[in-house]
């Protein structure tokens, strides 16, 4: 018979110790918050959205609010003058009469 412990012990190495499903599972919570507070930053921006439920939609590279006068971009790779190693960041809110980027 198997004890308790060495369960509990093969369980949390596959729910969190364990690289690959770790890594994998990690990545899509992240994705999902990151869909959520994109969608709620559009909502609050004035963008046209396809559905009302978060979940049912799927993010554009670029959005527009009503007047044009903020961007919001999704994954969009920035373009820096130095070598950044991740320099894709979720989503960036740009401000067309202020000119800044958030």
């Amino acid at each position: 018979m198997q004890s308790l412990y060495t369960f509990d012990k093969k369980t949390d190495h596959i729910i969190s110790e364990c690289p690959v499903v770790a890594k994998e599972q990690c990545r899509k919570r992240h994705d999902r918050v990151c869909v959520v507070l994109h969608f709620n930053i559009c909502k609050e921006i004035g963008v046209k959205l396809d559905s009302e439920q978060w979940h049912d939609r799927v993010p554009k590279l670029v959005e527009r609010s009503h007047e044009g006068e903020v961007i919001m971009l999704w994954h969009v790779q920035v373009q820096t003058d130095r070598t950044v190693p991740n320099n894709k960041p979720d989503s960036i809110v740009c401000g067309n009469e202020t000119g800044t980027c958030v």
